[in-house]
This record gives C-alpha cells, sequence and structure tokens, in this order.
C-alpha cells in the first residue's frame, strides 16, 4: 500500500494518522503499567523504557563508558545512549527493554506485549 495517508497497518487495518506527536510524546499507548516515555537529553528520538531489572542501575556517562552486552547495541544502562533511527510509524512502539541482569537493548511493544527484541541474548554468552 503507498497510500501517504496510511499511518500503518500491523493487523490488516490502515490507522489513519494526522499529526505526529514523537518524539515529545508518543503516538500511540505502550498499554503496559510498567512503561514510561523517555525523550532523549538531544530531544531527537523518544522510546517506552520496560525495565525488567528489580537491582538499581547506573548510568553510564556515554555509550563508550557502557557496560557491554552480547553485541555492541545491548548495554547496561536505565536509557538507552543510542538512537534506534525507527520510521516514524515505528517509533512510538519502540522501547527499550532492560532484561532481569540489567542488560538493555531495543524492542517493539505491540498491544502491550515485547513482540520482539533487536539481539536475543546467545545461549553461550557468558559475562
Amino acid at each position: 500500500m503507498d497510500d501517504p495517508n496510511v499511518f500503518h497497518e500491523l493487523i490488516g487495518k490502515p490507522v489513519q494518522k494526522e499529526k505526529y506527536t514523537y518524539p515529545n510524546e508518543p503516538d500511540f499507548p505502550a498499554q503496559r503499567e510498567d512503561a514510561r516515555w523517555y525523550v532523549s537529553s538531544c530531544g531527537t528520538y523518544g522510546c517506552w523504557i520496560v525495565n525488567l531489572c528489580k537491582k538499581p542501575l547506573l548510568h553510564p556517562k556515554s555509550l563508550e563508558n557502557a557496560v557491554k552486552g552480547w553485541t555492541s547495541k545491548v548495554y547496561k544502562s536505565p536509557i538507552p545512549l543510542h538512537d534506534h533511527k525507527s520510521s516514524l510509524t515505528l517509533a512510538s512502539k519502540v522501547a527499550w527493554i532492560i532484561d532481569a541482569e540489567g542488560y538493555g537493548q531495543y524492542g517493539l511493544l505491540i498491544n502491550g506485549q515485547i513482540s520482539s527484541i533487536s539481539s536475543p541474548k546467545p545461549v553461550n554468552w557468558t559475562k
């Protein structure tokens, strides 16, 4: 479908979108109690934060200072330190998902569920 007025079509039904509030506010609700909206300090991107870690997390000063995970885009941080660069049609469904060990990465929230993450942890990965 090439209709520029159609915002997205995830479940076969087009949704019309005339005005975008992203990144200052999400264009769609998270549909989960534990998600909060975050806007980067530079103001150019936003995402939902879903923190599944029960321990306090340190906030690294930069991506270079963060404790790295199994890929360069997975690291310990309560907020994302890099832009997800998603299209405007998906940007309000992007979430920074922090796992039980404190490693964060981008994923998608669809109907309140974490539907995908960018880099699943390999079974043989160790710290």
